[in-house]
């Protein structure tokens, strides 16, 4: 059994009863399949009986595929280039304010 709010996980077993040897292993495979860019939580709940149940916490991580947007940057040795790029983070819904970011590129002199 998953428990999570958001229905995000998926559960990937075919039956729901088992059989484990004593120090065997049972691999539960889960999918994570969120709608939005978000991290997301969730539970794996194992019962052996009405006593005795494992809890696994998971967490999701939403990654997505690079969609290969290449920016090509030309600069004359020893000269600064001051330049806004806009980078479009698809999935990324239910932000009301603007959100800023900046990076350096720092390239460290061959000698």
């Amino acid at each position: 059994m998953i428990t999570d709010a958001t229905h995000d996980f998926l559960l990937l077993l075919k039956k729901n009863k088992f059989m484990v040897p004593p120090l065997g292993h049972l691999l539960i495979p889960v999918a994570f399949q969120p709608e939005t860019m978000e991290e997301r939580e969730a539970t794996i709940v194992v019962k052996i009986n009405e006593e005795l149940k494992f809890c696994f916490p998971i967490r999701g991580i939403t990654e997505k595929a690079s969609d290969k947007t290449d920016f090509t940057f030309r600069v004359k040795a020893r000269s600064l280039l001051e330049q806004s790029i806009k980078v479009y983070l698809d999935g990324l819904e239910g932000f009301e304010e603007e959100e800023n970011f900046t990076h350096t590129l720092s390239i460290p002199d061959p000698s």
